[in-house]
């Protein structure tokens, strides 16, 4: 809640505690939460295939009225990562950016053309730990920084619909 303090989060856990798991697990918990309402989804994560039941669980979701905000990954790819690469059809990719507000080096692409690009802060980002605090860097980074932005454009406009947030990003 460090970008919007007043949101409420709902955790849902999606991935073994090794931070790996099967898409299947991460399907069911974007229809979990769009089934309890939740406004902005942050997916940081993913994985290098897609399905039909990715796709369909993501359109759900923005039938519900949530909107995923999902890191488009770390292997410097010219386009986002699973599930982020059905985001311009349902939500939004997010690349990271260091402190120089340059694509950091590891960040795969948000978008097709460079104006499309959503990015956020990815590098020596302060991040709770096992055991404490650490720096982490990757566009699980830069999601939730997106998700907070949405988060307040939300609050600001309870009517404000998922398309024109995204277009505001």
């Amino acid at each position: 809640t460090g970008v919007a303090p007043e949101a409420n989060i709902m955790p849902i856990k999606v991935l073994f505690d090794n931070g790996y798991g099967l898409m299947s697990s991460v399907i069911s918990g974007i229809r979990y939460a769009a089934k309890k309402g939740v406004e902005i989804i942050n997916l940081s994560l993913g994985g290098r295939s897609g399905s039909r039941a990715l796709q369909e669980a993501l359109e759900f979701a923005a039938k519900k009225g949530s909107l995923v905000v999902m890191a488009a990954g770390n292997s410097s790819g010219e386009s986002p990562i699973f599930p982020a690469a059905y985001a311009s059809d349902y939500s939004i990719a997010v690349g990271a950016v260091d402190n120089s507000r340059k694509m950091t080096w590891f960040s795969n692409r948000a978008g097709d053309s460079e104006i499309s690009y959503v990015t956020a802060p990815g590098s020596s980002i302060l991040s709770t730990v096992p055991g404490g605090y650490a720096k982490k860097s990757g566009t699980s980074m830069a999601a939730p920084h997106i998700s907070g932005v949405a988060a307040l454009a939300k609050a600001y406009s309870g009517e404000t619909e998922n398309n024109s947030i995204v277009n505001l990003l």
